[in-house]
């Protein structure tokens, strides 16, 4: 049971979060600053489910949780692990300072697409190095084991296993344990709490203040609709990880009372959860990603260039019946697809040639006296 709901949740959080890269890097319409911050949690995502998740199941499946995949393998997956979560943490810290700016100081302050990448760049490099001692406290053991009542009858057998916990025999274990509860969970929740506190206040003040006088414009409803997505996003984001941190940080600090490997089974569950709920959470929250991913599904050799705010897209004759958008791609059209230079989507020459009266000053109909 447990084999099947891993293989279950990890299907939907692959199939999910590929999409999400996939509709962010075609679809034009859904390129922004903030859809690079979740294009980095979908990247985060994708790498505990394709170098930690199927090593996880292989332990699971084998008899008494054997750990079959040797010595690296087992400081890679912890690692994995624990720079995914922290690394998601610090991107939805990234998310909130920009909304932050971007709704309290739009003027002032605008957080621009080179802002954005060195914030994601600087929170995957912090996670990367708050990891790295995992490197070094994980590795394999031989553990005994024997059936209960029957200790003193049969000889002791031992087996290989990875701890799914820090230890804690010495004080550095301890001191780390410490630290990545601190930065895991106490650091980004105060932070996220105290940002997103401010700005639905702001929002809230904004809104009274432009009910009372007519000429003051309120904050536009796509960004608050944005904000409030991105804030249940990071709620449900802290909440399933939390179960995985504490679990770590209890048997660490309290090594005597022993968890039973299925609350890790649960823990490492959640986290799997969490990766699949959030492609969720961006589907039915914008309905550009629905557009998006028709159009990445019925469109696979598209070349894009913008026409207004839209994309409109080359493709073949099937792509063009199974076109989802503003304008229809068909042959009568006399749009050249294939050039998207900017000289060229400005060129006045041939609509000046459909003109009713050519303008050009020698060139006047004798009717104009």
């Amino acid at each position: 049971m447990a084999c099947l709901l891993l293989l279950v949740t990890w299907l939907f959080a692959l199939v999910g979060n590929v999409l999400v890269v996939l509709v962010i890097q075609r679809s034009r319409r859904v390129q922004s600053t903030t859809n690079f911050f979740v294009l980095s949690l979908a990247g985060g995502d994708l790498a505990l489910l394709l170098l930690a998740a199927p090593v996880e199941a292989a332990r699971v499946l084998s008899p008494r949780g054997v750990w079959l995949a040797g010595d690296s393998l087992c400081r890679l997956v912890r690692f994995v692990q624990l720079s995914c979560m922290a690394g998601s943490s610090l991107v939805l810290v990234g998310v909130c300072l920009d909304r932050f700016y971007t709704i309290l100081y739009p003027l002032s302050f605008k957080v621009t697409r080179g802002t954005a990448k060195r914030l994601i760049l600087g929170a995957w490099a912090a996670a990367l190095i708050l990891s790295a001692p995992a490197l070094f406290f994980f590795h394999v053991e031989s553990v005994r084991v024997s059936r209960p009542g029957r200790e003193e009858q049969e000889p002791p057998s031992f087996v290989t296993v990875c701890p799914t916990f820090i230890p804690a025999t010495h004080t550095p274990g301890l001191v780390y344990a410490a630290v990545c509860l601190l930065a895991h969970v106490l650091c980004p929740v105060t932070l996220l709490t105290g940002g997103y506190f401010r700005i639905f206040r702001h929002i809230h003040s904004v809104r009274t203040h432009a009910r009372r006088c007519a000429g003051h414009n309120p904050v536009p409803r796509a960004k608050v609709k944005m904000v409030r997505m991105l804030a249940w996003l990071t709620l449900a984001t802290l909440l399933l990880q939390l179960p995985y941190v504490l679990s770590h940080a209890a048997y660490t600090l309290a090594p005597r009372r022993r968890l039973t490997p299925d609350a890790f089974l649960a823990a490492f569950l959640l986290l799997l959860a969490c990766a699949a709920l959030k492609p969720v959470v961006y589907a039915c929250s914008n309905s550009n990603f629905w557009r998006g991913v028709k159009e990445t599904l019925c469109m696979s050799a598209m070349r894009c260039y913008r026409l207004n705010n839209y994309t409109v897209t080359s493709a073949s004759a099937l792509s063009r019946r199974n076109y989802v958008g503003v304008m229809d791609v068909t042959k009568e059209q006399d749009v050249d697809v294939r050039v998207s230079e900017p000289g060229v989507a400005f060129n006045r020459s041939k609509v000046m040639d459909k003109t009713a009266w050519p303008i050009n000053g020698s060139a006047l109909p004798s009717s104009w006296l």
